[in-house]
């Protein structure tokens, strides 16, 4: 871990505007739609939800279980604790992991005539936590109402109601304390905030940027970001220091004229995630002063960034479209390794999780049509499974060992090494390995 940082600190204090080639691997959950929202309580225990419903995953990732249909948004507590929009006027809570809900109708608490939908749960903590829903009251458009609970969701108080115009169907709220919160909009570029625990709320800003806003996020009483749409073929990511009262120029990211989306794990390691002609994730550890891009892959439309999680400055998760999700285990940065991945773009990545049991997940990046074969030996050299041995296309890809040998045996504890052996048509066969270490 040492290492892994020492080399983290100093990719940091360098700024490359070419692609370099990093820790993100692909993990792909038992669905092909769209993942929309993401919470992990820690490293290995993680939720996603999808249009399938909730997906569950208790070893990082490698395995996901299907645990309820019907699943919005999520606001996570801890590793037993969450709550999520339903179907309508509903939310859900739970407090052993997701096998068991409670849904209760939020109906009586909207003032509304017609088509209630909740749209976003936010939590503080066990007892206090925020409603969206909006609906049509003598309008032609919807209209957002926001709710609170002080008492866990025994009961609800109406604290903001637009009756003007619709902040949002799809608002973005966060509170960094219990009283300091912010709300903000997918489809309009308000951003209104509180002092008071949102039984007052007032306009920070008139106009962030241009027209809608993709996400938001605070990290301190002060400093925030916002990602929000430009005119004409990209977006912009901007920052505050003063609690959203003023916002520092914009970084803009061409070519991301769909969906920008990023996440903070602390005040100065932050990701930006935006979808364009191509997926492209940009990392910064310097508060945005510069930016390294990390990773890219194309089309853009084959995996569009939906939602990033961050839970520290190592560990972050990406979901999108067609049930795909990227992870990292180490900020995203390059790995230490004596492999000729850097100067030609051939990448074997760290597998993930290392140490592991009972399954491991190992990426590759090739950027041209390659033959590759990918093969696990034991600490003696002994052949023990090939994994792929197949043309395969420019990009990222994965594959799964999930510890048994070419006779579906079950290994032993050890060190194992897994060799990527590369051939195209313009180089000489090459090969990368990695060490890989299964505890039984």
């Amino acid at each position: 871990m040492t290492k892994v940082l020492a080399i983290f600190l100093i990719l940091c204090s360098l700024f490359s505007p070419t692609k370099s080639y990093t820790q993100w691997t692909i993990q792909q959950l038992p669905t092909s739609q769209p993942l929309t929202d993401i919470y992990f309580a820690d490293t290995v225990k993680g939720w996603v939800r999808g249009k399938d419903g909730l997906f569950h995953t208790t070893d990082g990732g490698l395995h996901w279980l299907l645990q309820a249909p019907n699943i919005g948004t999520i606001s996570g507590l801890t590793s037993t604790e969450f709550w999520a929009t339903g179907y309508n006027d509903t939310i859900l809570h739970t407090t052993d992991g997701g096998t068991t809900f409670s849904r209760s109708s939020l109906l009586q608490y909207f003032d509304y005539d017609s088509l209630i939908y909740v749209s976003k749960v936010y939590f503080y903590d066990s007892l206090k936590g925020w409603v969206t829903g909006f609906g049509f009251k003598n309008k032609p458009f919807a209209l957002t109402e926001l709710i609170n609970t002080t008492d866990g969701g025994y009961s609800w108080t109406q604290q903001y109601y637009d009756s003007s115009a619709p902040l949002s169907r799809w608002p973005l709220i966060q509170f960094i304390n219990p009283n300091l919160g912010w709300l903000t909009s997918t489809y309009a570029s308000e951003l209104y905030g509180t002092t008071d625990g949102g039984n007052s709320w007032n306009m920070v800003t008139p106009v962030v940027s241009y027209y809608n806003n993709m996400d938001m996020q605070f990290v301190t009483d002060n400093v925030g970001w916002i990602s929000s749409d430009e005119p004409v073929g990209a977006t912009a990511v901007l920052k505050t220091i003063d609690s959203g009262k003023t916002w520092m120029p914009s970084i803009s990211f061409l070519f991301s004229d769909v969906t920008t989306h990023h996440r903070f794990s602390d005040a100065l390691n932050g990701w930006v995630v935006q979808t364009g002609s191509q997926t492209e994730i940009w990392h910064t550890c310097d508060g945005g002063a510069h930016w390294d891009l990390q990773y890219s892959y194309s089309p853009g439309f084959y995996f569009r960034a939906n939602k990033v999680f961050a839970l520290d400055r190592f560990h972050v998760w990406i979901v999108g479209e067609n049930g795909m999700m990227l992870h990292t285990s180490n900020g995203g940065v390059t790995a230490v390794t004596d492999t000729w991945e850097a100067p030609t773009g051939f990448s074997l990545m760290q597998n993930y999780p290392n140490p592991f049991n009972p399954a491991t997940n190992i990426g590759y990046q090739v950027p041209q049509n390659s033959r590759i074969t990918i093969r696990i030996d034991d600490i003696l050299g002994r052949p023990v499974k090939v994994l792929l041995d197949a043309q395969v296309p420019p990009g990222i890809g994965s594959v799964l060992w999930d510890g048994r040998d070419e006779r579906s045996g079950m290994v032993g504890t050890g060190v194992y090494f897994c060799f990527m052996i590369v051939k195209t048509s313009e180089m000489k066969e090459r090969t990368a390995t990695r060490k890989i270490v299964l505890v039984r």
